[in-house]
């Protein structure tokens, strides 16, 4: 599937026959759908689909190496930022506890590896940790979480699109996904290998 169907929009269009939509369009729509698309079908245009991701909204994908980083422009507390993270990992029974995952994030902090948070409207609403295992260009990507209110609306797709264009930037290959979500992804949207 092409990467472009995860930026903003997608218009799909397809042929009637006698006997309704195509095997193509309905393809299409259960691949979309699955990762929380929107779907509206227009009266006007009835051979005109048109999927509208929830991640229209302006959501940012930033590394950091220091849970005290200043990603929170206005904090109610010191350490606003590193109890959000903890939370949006407590509300993720797809992890191991908010605590936990921190403390791995923090040892891979002194060996120079990331945390990419991904905000939206000053607060963190998805996290995952990005990890170089010393294999020439490639990152080992983990411990995805988003936060409960959006899940279904496929921020996970759009955060982890935002991870991949960040670390092609930085030179990077080839992404060893480890959960499920992110591999399904990557995969689905071929974001394994950097195509040459």
């Amino acid at each position: 599937m092409n990467t472009k169907g995860i930026d903003a929009l997608i218009i799909a269009k397809w042929c009637h026959n006698g006997y309704g939509r195509t095997l193509k369009h309905a393809l299409i729509c259960s691949s979309l759908l699955k990762y929380g698309f929107k779907y509206y079908q227009s009266p006007f245009y009835p051979n005109i689909a048109r999927f509208e991701v929830g991640a229209i909204m302006p959501l940012e994908a930033i590394a950091i190496n220091d849970l005290t980083a200043p990603l929170i422009k206005k904090p109610a507390r010191k350490n606003e930022l590193a109890e959000r993270l903890q939370a949006l990992y407590d509300s993720d029974d797809s992890q191991p506890s908010g605590e936990e995952v921190l403390n791995i994030i923090k040892q891979g902090f002194k060996r120079g590896q990331y945390l990419y948070v991904g905000m939206f409207n000053d607060k963190p609403i998805a996290a995952v940790g990005c990890f170089d295992d010393g294999q020439t260009d490639s990152r080992r990507l983990q411990y995805l979480t988003v936060h409960p209110q959006n899940k279904g609306r496929a921020i996970d797709a759009k955060f982890i699109k935002l991870v991949y264009d960040a670390e092609v930037k930085k030179g990077v290959r080839q992404f060893v996904p480890v959960d499920r979500d992110i591999h399904q992804i990557m995969s689905d949207y071929e974001l394994i290998r950097v195509k040459d």
